[in-house]
């Protein structure tokens, strides 16, 4: 399974949380989802979600 991410600290962080918790199926790239990561292709299944940068006040 592979997880992208444009922003490298994030990446790392991530990559790093895995590794530590026992999970070798899963590893995150730096890469624009736009673009997609043709390294991988073709997938089975894709799951996206978006952060938005500020949250509305209420």
């Amino acid at each position: 399974m592979a997880g992208f991410d444009v922003r490298k600290p994030l990446v790392g962080w991530v990559n790093l949380i895995h590794r530590r918790r026992g999970v070798g199926t899963i590893n995150c790239h730096v890469a624009d989802g736009t673009e997609g990561y043709p390294e991988n292709s073709p997938y089975g299944r894709i799951v996206t979600w978006r952060t938005p940068a500020r949250l509305p006040r209420l």
